[in-house]
Parts: structure tokens; C-alpha cells; sequence
């Protein structure tokens, strides 16, 4: 029941009203300077991220194909109502499409990547990378950008967005915690790294390392085929 109440709690997240309203308010944007093709095209990309978003979450696990597909979706919503001041990749490894993962779960490491490590508009060639592959016995997800690094960032948030990020990263902490108590054996394990320059120690960006057994995502495709 608590992993349900955390899940919803993802979904939330990824449904926030603010995100909305600026999504909206873009398009109000567009018709307003009589930009009818671009507020057709973005309402659009509005649609079919919901209609990800809600596939998703009908299930507990998603292939990372389909999380993949999500993720762009979402990505291409926020570059495109930034004016293009930051640029993304998403790589999957071709044997990894199928590979089951935990649904809701990497888009708030993508959100705080955009909303606070990119949140100094100087910066330049702002880069997000999202890749998922396999090492050893483990599939890593690394979400790596070049941002300002969470130090920094610190100095440009309110009070508001701070408890957001808190709230979102903790409601992550908590599923992982849970689903790694209901399966003990097969643990998902996650770590955040501030990326420094080693001759300046300045701050160069931020990575995000989640790590799931594989023969925990294989496992469970298995038993979805059984199921159907």
C-alpha cells in the first residue's frame, strides 16, 4: 500500500500544475502571436506526453523503451518552451529495450537537471544525457548534465522550489527504500555526484547513477509474458 502511495506520488510529480500551466501558457504564447501552427504542434506534445504518462501509470514496471520514448516526450516539451537553451540525449542499448524498470522514476532526476542545474540562463551549450547500459551483472541509468552543480543552484532557488526538489528526491529515496525491502535480494542501488574541474574545483555538473540487478528486469518480463 506504501509503494502505491509512493508511485502516485511520481505520477504527481510529473503532473505538477506549474509545469502545466507554463506548458499551456506557451501555447497561449503562440496563438497570441498568431503562431497557429506551433500551438497546434505543442498542444500536440502536450497530448501524447499525458497519454505516456498515464500508460505508465497504469503499471508498476516499464520497458525502457517506453521509458525512453517518455522521457523524450517530456524533454522535448521543456527544450522547446526554453527556446532551445539546452539540448538532450537518450541512449538505450539495443538489448536493453525490453528490460523492465520501476515506472515514474527518472523524469525528476531530468527535471531538477533543467530547472536547477541550468537555472543560471548564461550558461551555454547546456547539455542533459540520459543512458541506460549494462555493466557486469547491473543496468546503470546515468543522468549526467553540465550544469552549475547543486551548490550553486542552491543560491538561485526559493524556498518554494528547494522543498520541491526535496520532497521529489525523497519520494525516490522511499520507493527505492520500499522496493528494495519487498526484494532484499535484488536491490536497486542509486548515488549523486557532484562533478568538479580537478584543477579549479570548480563546479562542471551533476550525475545521477541508479543501478538495477539485471535479472531482476529480466525476471520480471518473464512473468508479464506469463501473465498475458
Amino acid at each position: 500500500k506504501i509503494l502505491a502511495e509512493f508511485h502516485q506520488q511520481s505520477l504527481t510529480r510529473v503532473m505538477n500544475p506549474h509545469f502545466m500551466f507554463n506548458a499551456l501558457n506557451s501555447v497561449n504564447s503562440y496563438i497570441v502571436n498568431n503562431r497557429t501552427n506551433d500551438a497546434t504542434y505543442f498542444v500536440k506534445q502536450i497530448g501524447d506526453l499525458i497519454r505516456q504518462i498515464f500508460n505508465s501509470a497504469y503499471h508498476k514496471e516499464i520497458t525502457l523503451e517506453k521509458e525512453a520514448k517518455l522521457l523524450n516526450s517530456y524533454l522535448s516539451l521543456e527544450q522547446r518552451r526554453s527556446n532551445s537553451y539546452f539540448n538532450f540525449i537518450i541512449k538505450v542499448e539495443p538489448d536493453l529495450e525490453q528490460f523492465t524498470i520501476p515506472s515514474i522514476m527518472i523524469q525528476i532526476f531530468a527535471e531538477n537537471s533543467i530547472i536547477h542545474g541550468f537555472s543560471d540562463l548564461k550558461i551555454r551549450g547546456a547539455l542533459l544525457m540520459i543512458q541506460f547500459k549494462k555493466v557486469g551483472e547491473m543496468v546503470e541509468c546515468i543522468i549526467l548534465d553540465n550544469g552549475i552543480g547543486r551548490k550553486k543552484a542552491n543560491e538561485f532557488k526559493t524556498e518554494k522550489s528547494n522543498k520541491r526538489e526535496l520532497h521529489g528526491l525523497k519520494v525516490i529515496e522511499e520507493r527505492i527504500k520500499l522496493l528494495n525491502i519487498h526484494n532484499p535480494k535484488q536491490k536497486i542501488l542509486f548515488e549523486v555526484i557532484d562533478l568538479q574541474n580537478h584543477l579549479t574545483r570548480e563546479a562542471k555538473g551533476t550525475k545521477v547513477i541508479l543501478k538495477f540487478p539485471y535479472q531482476r528486469g529480466i525476471k520480471l518480463i518473464g512473468e508479464q509474458e506469463k501473465n498475458l
